[in-house]
């Protein structure tokens, strides 16, 4: 998978907030409560943080089922890599590529199985830029 359309979160400082209603049951509907809702603002939830998260478009077929192809990806730079990360990584400084990073094994893994570990030790500049924090999917 590759990423494309790297771009810095809004600097607009003017939040939006949209209708939350709260919980929805995926599963046996429950009963109504008048359609009562609260306002959520996305920046506060998702983009709080603006000068350490950017978003990113999923390009490709080798994160599924997790990612999507043009999924929208949030992406944290000030968070902490930890092992089985969704990441976002520069190879050999030519390439971005979005991967589950084994840090025992030193890979990166396809969630797709159809596609080979990347082992990192082979790759001769290899950059971390951040962690996939949140996922956006058009249906």
């Amino acid at each position: 998978m590759n990423v494309t359309n790297l771009r810095i979160a809004s600097d607009n400082n003017k939040e939006i907030y949209v209708a939350h209603y709260g919980r929805i049951v995926a599963g046996f509907p429950k009963p109504s409560e008048d359609y009562a809702y609260d306002e959520i603002s996305l920046d506060k939830k998702y983009l709080y943080k603006k000068h350490a998260t950017y978003i990113a478009t999923a390009d490709g077929t080798s994160m599924e089922p997790t990612i999507y192809d043009k999924d929208e990806l949030i992406i944290r730079t000030d968070l902490p890599v930890l092992n089985n990360s969704i990441i976002i990584a520069s190879i050999n400084g030519e390439e971005y590529t979005c991967k589950r990073i084994d840090l025992e094994k030193k890979i990166l893994n396809a969630d797709n199985k159809k596609f080979k570990a990347i082992e990192i030790d082979k790759i001769e500049n290899f950059i971390i830029l951040g962690v996939v924090k949140h996922i956006i999917r058009n249906l």
